[in-house]
């Protein structure tokens, strides 16, 4: 699921989950959805994952167990923090990454109450001001989560 400015840009796969953003008073309101055809209609921007792997401050369960690098987004209970999490698990030497039920533990001890994974392996990577800090991309991804700022 991909939608920018309110259109819809790449379809829904309702075995996935999706964090949506909205635009209420001024500020961005984030929600986390395990089904991306459930999104709401005032969704501005979203942006497709995997498994919700925190729901209302709960672990979901997993039926497979691997480790590997994760990338995952959580809000926090009042929705006023995003929680970007980012495990590098494709150098063993490095990291044997985490497992889902992990980076639920994980977010769930940073202070989110609903989570949703991403994706990992080697199309998840963290980059700061275009130095790789961990794992470069190694594969065509659809979309790419980024942040600016400015520094005064």
């Amino acid at each position: 699921l991909f939608i920018n400015q309110g259109k819809l840009i790449s379809h829904a796969i309702p075995r996935y989950s999706a964090i949506c953003l909205a635009k209420a008073n001024g500020q961005w309101i984030p929600k986390i959805i395990s089904n991306q055809a459930e999104y709401p209609p005032e969704t501005e921007l979203a942006l497709g994952g995997f498994f919700t792997i925190l729901k209302d401050g709960e672990v979901q369960d997993f039926p497979s167990f691997s480790l590997d690098s994760r990338t995952a987004i959580g809000i926090t209970k009042d929705e006023r923090y995003l929680i970007i999490l980012y495990i590098e698990g494709n150098n063993k030497k490095l990291s044997t990454g985490l497992s889902y039920e992990e980076s639920a533990l994980v977010m769930k001890a940073a202070g989110a109450w609903n989570a949703l994974q991403m994706d990992g392996g080697s199309s998840s990577g963290l980059s700061v001001v275009h130095k790789d800090i961990m794992d470069k991309i190694t594969l065509p991804v659809a979309n790419i989560l980024g942040f600016t700022t400015t520094f005064q």
